[in-house]
């Protein structure tokens, strides 16, 4: 049996090889900074430890930028030589790290939510005019935009020799955007490029940085050097491409969108459900609701949804379906495209993301809580300002320096005093500032002195998994008591309690 570690890295770290450990599986950013004197045994266990820590973190990443919340059920697999197959189970945690090593491909279904959009280009003739082409169609700057070789850019066979995919990172009025509206937007302006887009929902998509799937840099040259470390570095660092800017036709929503008082996803509650199926009578229209919250939540696609809820009440209605028992699948059908159509419907209107994207816009640590209590004790307004901040940084904290525009600052901090603010966070020596910029373009970038990195294990979550986005929420799960928060803090209780 290999080990997990094994797959991820490439191969056991030797303690006596440096360039080995170094170069050839990692290719981590922290290696220019390294002394190429080290020789030492000591040394080389203690870089190689590092080194393996930081391509855990990595891959740590990777899983929730492209694998964490996509359609469970069924994936794809192309072994070398080979076509591909469907295989129906969820790929664990050693396929994927396989495929980054290069074994074979796996491609998944995309989430109701995706991070990122690709461009499937077969056969561009020339790479360069091809990239130049998009950017062009879409506007885009080359921080927008990452290209990278298909593994069928080596084949001999002309009709997809040279083939290419493009990585953008979308978003609406600077918040996620679902799949639908990814399509809906983007489709219409790459048809005639003859360009395919995904995600698609019904069809899987390669998972990007595994064999022959190389960087290719915007004047079409290949970096054949590249792993898979730096390939995530590359997309994780894309600047968004707000797609508001396009044209497109707004839907005309037909079905009334009713409010859902209960906006948990009550995971447990679900999962046990999911497994016993019904168990009394009068329950099966409340219960499907409750499948539609927990099914968004996971990011499944609302087509996805309603296949599966349906197969589930055909297996496991146990006689506990007065409608189902009499044959009325017309009715139960529409129950339960009302129930789906209203949930997605409310939940993006209401800007209540599933979970995994939910996480992906801001979270903090145990350590970041205490860090801030301790920064500004007994000043609540830049407490809270300073929590905000971390939370918008930590999940883009593998790129060193993040980009917050002004209008960011304004939403983290408030109109006023983010000028004072920012004074404050420099005489603490808290942040670095990169002042290079370009309107309309990229903005300012800045690093937190003080913060190490930290991984999703970390990430404070409530009891459904879902991070803690509120302060006060925070404190109380670090702190436990009212006494402890006022202890640590130095807030008055008077302010705790304020709604």
């Amino acid at each position: 049996m290999e080990n997990l570690d094994t797959l991820i890295t490439g191969e056991e770290i030797p303690s006596d090889n440096f360039d080995n450990v170094c170069c050839k599986y990692y290719l981590p950013l922290e290696l220019e900074k390294l002394d190429s004197r080290i020789r030492t045994r000591a040394e080389l266990r203690s870089v190689g430890r590092a080194l393996k820590e930081q391509a855990e973190k990595d891959f740590d990443l990777y899983q929730r930028l492209f694998c964490k919340g996509s359609f469970d059920g069924s994936f794809g697999i192309e072994y070398i030589g080979g076509e591909w197959k469907t295989i129906h189970y969820t790929p664990p945690k050693k396929m994927l790290a396989r495929h980054v090593r290069g074994d074979y491909w796996i491609g998944l279904k995309s989430p109701w939510y995706p991070i990122f959009c690709t461009l499937d280009i077969d056969n561009p003739g020339d790479t360069k005019t091809a990239i130049e082409a998009i950017k062009r169609k879409l506007g885009l700057h080359e921080k927008q935009i990452a290209a990278y070789t298909s593994p069928s850019f080596f084949k001999d066979d002309l009709s997809h020799s040279g083939s290419l995919h493009l990585f953008i990172k979308p978003t609406f009025n600077a918040n996620p955007c679902t799949q639908k509206l990814m399509r809906k937007i983007l489709s219409p302006l790459i048809q005639e490029l003859h360009y395919e887009l995904y995600p698609q929902e019904k069809k899987v998509c390669r998972l990007p940085f595994g064999r022959n799937q190389h960087i290719v840099d915007i004047n079409g040259v290949v970096d054949f050097d590249s792993g898979w470390q730096k390939s995530l570095r590359e997309v994780f660092g894309l600047i968004p491409v707000p797609l508001e800017k396009f044209p497109y036709q707004k839907e005309n929503r037909r079905i009334p969108i009713n409010p859902i008082l209960d906006v948990s996803p009550q995971k447990n509650k679900a999962e046990e459900i999911l497994h016993t199926g019904l168990i009394e009578y009068g329950t099966r229209h409340k219960i499907t609701g409750l499948l539609a919250r927990y099914f968004y939540f996971r990011n499944w696609p609302p087509d996805s949804v309603k296949t599966y809820i349906r197969q589930w009440l055909n297996e496991k209605h146990n006689g506990f379906s007065r409608e189902i028992n009499r044959g009325n699948w017309t009715l139960v059908n529409k129950e339960i495209d009302n129930w789906i159509n209203n949930t997605y419907q409310y939940f993006e209107q209401q800007k209540i993301y599933p979970t995994i994207t939910h996480n992906l816009l801001g979270w903090v640590t145990n350590l970041d809580i205490k860090l801030i209590a301790e920064i500004f004790p007994g000043n609540y307004i830049n407490q809270k300002r300073l929590f905000k901040l971390i939370s918008y940084y930590r999940p883009r904290q593998q790129r060193g320096y993040v980009p917050i525009h002004r209008e960011k600052w304004r939403k983290l901090i408030g109109n006023r005093g983010e000028r004072e603010f920012k004074r404050l966070l420099h005489e603490k020596n808290l942040i670095d500032v990169r002042d290079s910029y370009q309107v309309r373009n990229y903005s300012k970038a800045y690093r937190l002195n003080r913060l190490s990195l930290a991984s999703s294990s970390e990430m404070l979550k409530d009891e459904n998994g879902r991070t803690i986005q509120d302060y006060k929420a925070a404190l109380r799960k670090v702190f436990i008591s009212p006494r402890n928060i006022i202890s640590a803090t130095g807030i008055s209780r008077h302010t705790l309690y304020k709604k």
